[in-house]
């Protein structure tokens, strides 16, 4: 399963996951994936979940999916840069 709110690395992900031959369920928003997780962990091995959501914190839903289901293996995401503070806080020239 994924959870991230940019639709382009939803389909990345879902495509190189289909090369190697496996099923995934695609959630846009941290209620949509809450949502399939409850119906289906039994048939979920992984979620790659994304840190940083509109709806609901990646935080918090990485506790709601263990709650659920205790030893569901997670990766968790985040597209911030290192420096992303330091480098917001410069003026442009």
């Amino acid at each position: 399963m994924v959870i991230d709110d940019e639709s382009i690395i939803l389909q990345l992900i879902s495509d190189t996951l289909e090369l190697l031959g496996y099923n995934d369920s695609l959630a846009e928003t941290g209620s949509q994936g809450l949502e399939l997780y409850k119906k289906h962990h039994s048939e979920i091995d992984l979620v790659i979940l994304d840190l940083d959501l509109p709806d609901i914190n990646g935080d918090l839903i990485l506790q709601k999916l263990r709650k659920i289901k205790p030893q569901q293996k997670v990766l968790v995401a985040s597209g911030y840069e290192l420096n992303q503070k330091k480098n917001s806080s410069k003026k442009s020239r």
